[in-house]
């Protein structure tokens, strides 16, 4: 970059730091320096052709070092800080316990039955009420886990959305979204599991921010 602009430096004109025999209102003194009209004829050529291929030359060398950039920073494995896979089994026992009483919360005060809060948890009715009843000592899978966490992100997103009742009659409704074709969202995520349970939560969480 500092050779092609030192090289169009001469032809910028008098408001420049060059001898003023290189201005081009100084065209007699180029013509006598170079000898006759022709060789400043070429002269001119060439500053026309300075002009056109040092820019262009400073465009690819900067697209150049844009791309390798790129490059780079594809290379580098993204890390999300905080990520919560419930893959470490002691992740698990330790959050189990909140979970499963978070999730019979938000069962009850979306008027699920047991059949219907044991298909979205991913258990069986016998082990749903031994959990309504406190007699269940068990670890939630990951399976498990994941399910909850995504029920507990749409209780939370919708009482953030809605300041009454509909919170949590939403889930009842039927739903003419997109993801819901026409059914109560409860039963979408029963029939379509944790994919579909995070795409509630993501709708939710879009119609929080307007989006």
């Amino acid at each position: 970059m500092v050779a092609n602009q030192r090289a169009i430096e001469p032809i910028v004109g008098e408001n420049t730091h060059c001898p003023s025999r290189f201005a081009p209102s100084h065209s007699d003194n180029m013509i006598s320096r170079f000898g006759s009209t022709s060789s400043a004829g070429a002269w001119n050529s060439l500053l026309q052709k300075s002009l056109t291929i040092a820019p262009h030359d400073a465009y690819i060398s900067i697209r150049r070092s844009d791309m390798a950039s790129k490059a780079a920073r594809a290379a580098v494995p993204v890390v999300h800080a905080g990520l919560q896979t419930f893959s470490g089994e002691g992740d698990r026992h330790r959050l189990t316990g909140t979970a499963v009483k978070a999730v019979l919360r938000l069962i009850s005060a979306w008027g699920g039955s047991n059949a219907e809060g044991a298909t979205l948890l991913g258990v069986s009715e016998s082990t749903w009420d031994r959990m309504k009843s406190g007699k269940w000592d068990g670890v939630l899978s990951q399976d498990q886990m994941t399910r909850a966490s995504a029920l507990i992100g749409v209780f939370k997103g919708l009482h953030l959305l809605f300041a009454d009742d509909m919170a949590d009659r939403w889930p009842r409704l039927v739903n003419r979204g997109p993801i819901f074709d026409r059914r109560a969202p409860i039963h979408a995520m029963m029939e379509g599991g944790i994919p579909r349970m995070l795409e509630t939560r993501q709708y939710i969480d879009a119609l929080r921010g307007g989006l």
